[in-house]
């Protein structure tokens, strides 16, 4: 089985090794200062959307991947924050403004929807399911085998 390799661009020529090291430490940086994929793809050189999606078959990569949109995500949400304190503010100054009251708790809607989506393992809904018997005990389960004979017709 063949390695692959980053390229630029649609059939490109691969991108040396120590290339690809560097672009994937600048897109690393750029997850961790809460970009996003969109933003990503609009840097110039960066290489295309399905090469960083090949990257992430490496378990080291992909790792480190996580844990620098979780970095992002904190700063985003920081950011957020600021944000919805300065509406907030004003809100406060203009209770009778509805309007914007109801930015301030959609802007909040956002923040949670977004840091689940982008954090999964830190903000995201956390599901679990228990399967148990009656009153907590273990499922019982039960086995009767029956032998059908030709000569007896059971």
């Amino acid at each position: 089985m063949t390695k692959k390799t980053a390229r630029r661009g649609q059939g490109g020529p691969p991108i040396p090794e120590d290339e690809v090291q560097r672009l994937q430490e600048t897109y690393l940086g750029l997850l961790r200062l809460g970009k996003t994929e969109i933003e990503i793809n609009a840097v110039d050189g960066m290489v295309s959307w399905d090469t960083r999606y090949r990257w992430l078959s490496d378990p080291i990569f992909s790792a480190r991947r996580l844990e620098a949109q979780g970095q992002g995500v904190e700063l985003a949400l920081v950011a957020q924050d600021e944000r919805m304190a300065k509406v907030f503010d004003m809100a406060l100054d203009d209770a009778a403004n509805k309007p914007l009251v109801d930015i301030v708790k959609e802007m909040g809607q956002h923040a949670r929807w977004k840091a689940s989506k982008l954090n999964r393992p830190v903000y995201g809904e956390k599901v679990t399911a228990e399967l148990t018997g009656k009153n907590g005990q273990p499922i019982k389960t039960e086995t009767s085998v029956q032998i059908y004979m030709p000569d007896n017709r059971r």
